[in-house]
């Protein structure tokens, strides 16, 4: 896959994002990607992860699967609509919504580690 100029700030080394913020194009097209990319999240089975850089999601209409990348750039999909539409596609916002996820069950886990141990103290 080339690296294209339509890349999403990388999530994973500047912090917690919310994909509502992530490059959207605030119109109604994007607001049905948000909440296309949440279906599929809610859906099983339709995301593998490779390794933290990199990640397939399949396609919700064909057999096909996208590849959803981590570049020095920030985020790239394989699919057409974020290559030639340069906005973020529904695929983008299935792994913003599962990275912000796991970010807010590390953070929870943090907080309750934090919590028991203050209560041992007590």
């Amino acid at each position: 896959m080339t690296t294209h100029p339509y890349t999403v700030a990388d999530l994973k080394t500047h912090g917690k994002a919310e994909p509502t913020t992530c490059a959207r194009d605030n119109n109604k097209n994007d607001n049905v990607r948000f909440q296309r990319g949440s279906d599929i999240v809610d859906k099983k089975n339709q995301i593998q992860e490779l390794d933290k850089f990199q990640y397939k999601v399949k396609s919700q209409s064909t057999c096909k699967e996208y590849e959803v990348l981590s570049t020095k750039h920030g985020w790239i999909c394989s699919c057409a609509d974020h290559k030639f539409r340069g906005v973020v596609c529904k695929h983008l916002y299935a792994i913003f919504c599962v990275l912000n996820r796991e970010q807010e069950a590390e953070s929870d886990a943090c907080n309750q580690n934090r919590r028991d141990k203050e209560l041992v103290e007590l």
